[in-house]
């Protein structure tokens, strides 16, 4: 319990010292993830602002509500990226994950019901990345299959026969293919995650010193057995008086 609150209170630290050391800037993009986010937002916007402003492109006009409803909506996606960064820093731990995902679940669908399914799907392809992030590959297995789901039945209620139109299964296509690339990332990345945490993990372990290391090594601890010459004070030491943990090693242990 006490190892827990302290690595809690270490990681709170060491995030606001991160944006402290990036200055005011930090929140225009926190990570890279951010960035790829924070332009599929935008994507989503701008051209639903453009047809509100010729009130074109939409089989039925779009209100002014409908509008400002959009905009708001993607500034509190664009705001919780970086809310996220400032209290959690590079990794989110499970709770606060399980409220960011369905923040942005909930934000997306209001996106999507808005534009009506036409520039708003490739939203979808950061939840399956966000699932994987955040609670391993099969969640986000399980997240691909909704979302594919999720955007058959929609174009099926938003566009009957959709299925019989050329262009619209392309669409799908890419959009199956996006799906795949978007877990195919999140995997390569949780793997070079935890070659860096193991990584870390090696550069803390302290190499383990002898039993009563001074003077000529009195150590009573050998590679092969204990040394009873120094427990008798007539010997010096036996092999390997210094060990390192195998972890370092990847497993491998030489022997002299």
């Amino acid at each position: 319990m006490i190892t827990k609150k302290l690595s809690i209170q270490s990681n709170t630290s060491s995030n606001g010292q991160s944006s402290r050391r990036r200055g005011r800037a930090w929140w225009l993009i926190p990570k890279p993830f951010d960035l790829v986010s924070s332009l599929l937002y935008l994507a989503a916007l701008i051209p639903y602002l453009y047809s509100f402003a010729r009130q074109r492109d939409y089989t039925s006009p779009i209100a002014w509500w409908q509008a400002a409803l959009m905009l708001v909506t993607t500034i509190a996606l664009l705001a919780v990226d970086r809310i996220e960064y400032f209290f959690n820093g590079e990794e989110t731990p499970p709770r606060p994950a399980i409220f960011f995902l369905l923040t942005r679940i909930v934000l997306i669908e209001v996106l999507s019901w808005l534009d009506r399914i036409e520039y708003t799907p490739f939203l979808y392809l950061l939840l399956p990345f966000l699932a994987c992030m955040y609670f391993g590959e099969l969640a986000g297995y399980g997240m691909v299959a909704l979302v594919w789901i999720v955007y058959f039945v929609k174009h099926m209620y938003y566009s009957p026969g959709w299925l019989s139109n050329g262009t619209e299964l392309h669409y799908l296509v890419l959009f199956t293919v996006g799906l795949t690339l978007a877990i195919t990332m999140a995997h390569v990345i949780l793997k070079s995650r935890g070659q860096l945490k193991k990584d870390r993990l090696c550069r803390r372990v302290r190499w383990r010193r002898p039993t009563f290391p001074r003077g000529c090594p009195r150590s009573i601890i050998g590679a092969e057995e204990l040394n009873g010459r120094v427990r008798d004070g007539n010997g010096c030491t036996l092999f390997a008086p210094v060990t390192s943990s195998p972890a370092c090693t990847g497993g491998f242990v030489s022997t002299p």
